[in-house]
């Protein structure tokens, strides 16, 4: 893949192949259309679908997600025009944790979303913590990828229902995470609040280049 500037979500090297991104030091999609598969994997309500119907500009319907494929887009960033291949949108919960392997396999890009606020709470999940499920997807993740050339996304939202603010919930989620293997790939975690208009669009902006 060709790895064109990217954006402060992670930083660092690279572990394996997969690529630990910097702020200025990559983009993330390839001038060869071919190479754009975008994977969306994460949490139950963390944004995911949410996400993918705003770079389709398709209305977006609240509703519990299963498996879905999408059909390739162009998304058109200031000009700039981004081809993504077909892929799958696919639910949060446990059930679907067997799409997995298969959308790491076939995709170029990876997205990741949970929910920062109860990720950092521990609200339970069908009575698992949160926050070991989604440890639980992001070391999935890591290992998965780990000889593979994909880039890796991570991106914490709800932040607007966290009320001690964006900087104390890096540094506390940071904290509880030092000591875990895929530690690398969440120093430089975004964290954005997908309901807001302009942090959705400047988000998106800084991720398409």
């Amino acid at each position: 893949m060709n790895l064109p500037l990217f954006i402060p979500i992670i930083w660092g090297a690279a572990i394996g192949a997969v690529a630990i991104l910097g702020l200025g030091s990559y983009k993330l999609f390839s001038d060869d259309p071919s190479r754009n598969k975008l994977g969306l994997l994460g949490m139950q309500a963390s944004g995911k679908t949410k996400f993918l119907c705003y770079l389709r500009n398709k209305v977006y319907v609240p509703k519990s997600t299963e498996i879905e494929p999408f059909d390739p887009f162009e998304y058109d960033n200031a000009g700039n025009k981004i081809y993504i291949d077909a892929g799958l949108d696919i639910g949060g919960g446990d059930l679907y944790r067997s799409e997995y392997n298969r959308i790491i396999k076939n995709s170029d890009v990876i997205f990741y979303f949970f929910d920062i606020s109860k990720y950092l709470n521990d609200k339970n999940q069908g009575g698992i913590g949160y926050r070991r499920a989604s440890n639980s997807r992001l070391e999935h993740i890591k290992s998965t990828a780990s000889n593979m050339d994909i880039q890796i996304v991570i991106v914490g939202t709800h932040i607007d229902l966290y009320s001690k603010g964006k900087a104390k919930a890096k540094s506390e989620f940071l904290k509880l995470n030092e000591s875990k293997s895929y530690y690398s790939i969440l120093r430089k975690i975004e964290l954005i609040n997908l309901n807001d208009e302009k942090e959705l669009r400047n988000f998106t902006k800084k991720v398409f280049k």
